[in-house]
């Protein structure tokens, strides 16, 4: 891979959830499921990858190492410490701006597991791999190559959508504001119904060059879902995605 080429891969399993955007964020998580038998076996798997312009982020099973990495830090264990330890099948991939941290079990009990965490330099992704990244989101698309690159494009999406709608969430049309006279007296966050408007037109605008529709309040087999994304695929007609939005103050 030359310099200024980029890679990035995903496992499927992930369903679109692991993103370019996630991976150069200064802070975030990634669970995965752990099956020790990759360890003993010494099988290559690879679970998410990010490299270029000099700047890499690793994740995956190789030569018997569970193995987390990326400029100027790794976590890398093997049987040998997974010996004696009673591990569940999950593993939390956690990163802040200056440390990386594998925690085994969900995000509801991990803390009750093993850990290992590991000190670094600050390393932030370059420039252009962030430009890169950019670029990649707002491509236009009109039709996808694959159900995970849809996914990819709509987490992305969403991702991005998130990080710019926190800054605006004090917003009076989030809230229901109590007046005596012109002085506030009290703020109630809005019931989510009344502010889906909101949010449905924002996300419009977001997947706009994306060429993916965007339903409020769709049906599914499991009811209700908050939105309904679709897409069209090369040569396979039409893909969707749903997704439940929280708003948290």
């Amino acid at each position: 891979m030359s310099e200024h080429s980029v890679e990035f891969f995903t496992d499927p399993i992930a369903g679109g959830r692991i993103t370019p955007r996630a991976l150069v964020a200064p802070e975030g998580t990634i669970s995965a499921p752990f099956d020790p038998v990759l360890l003993e076996r010494e099988h290559n798997v690879l679970i998410s990858r990010l490299a270029g312009f000099g700047w890499f982020f690793n994740i995956g099973f190789t030569q018997g190492k569970l193995v987390f990495q990326r400029p100027g830090a790794q976590i890398a264990i093997d049987t040998k410490w997974c010996r004696g330890r009673k591990l569940p099948a999950s593993v939390l991939f956690s990163w802040t701006f200056d440390s990386l941290r594998l925690t085994f079990g969900t995000q509801q009990d991990h803390w009750d597991h093993p850990q290992v965490v590991a000190k670094a330099e600050p390393a932030p992704p370059p420039p252009e791999l962030v430009a890169w990244v950019r670029r990649r989101e707002m491509d236009a698309v009109v039709e996808f190559a694959s159900e995970a690159e849809f996914a990819v494009r709509v987490h992305s999406s969403l991702q991005r959508f998130d990080e710019r709608l926190r800054p605006v969430l004090s917003r009076d049309f989030f809230w229901d504001i109590q007046r005596d006279g012109n002085r506030v007296t009290g703020r109630r966050p809005k019931r989510e119904i009344d502010v889906q408007a909101v949010i449905h037109a924002m996300l419009v605008d977001h997947m706009l060059l994306s060429n993916v529709d965007v339903q409020p309040e769709a049906r599914s087999s499991a009811g209700a879902v908050d939105f309904l994304f679709t897409g069209m695929l090369k040569g396979a007609g039409r893909c969707r995605l749903c997704a439940q939005v929280q708003v948290c103050s």
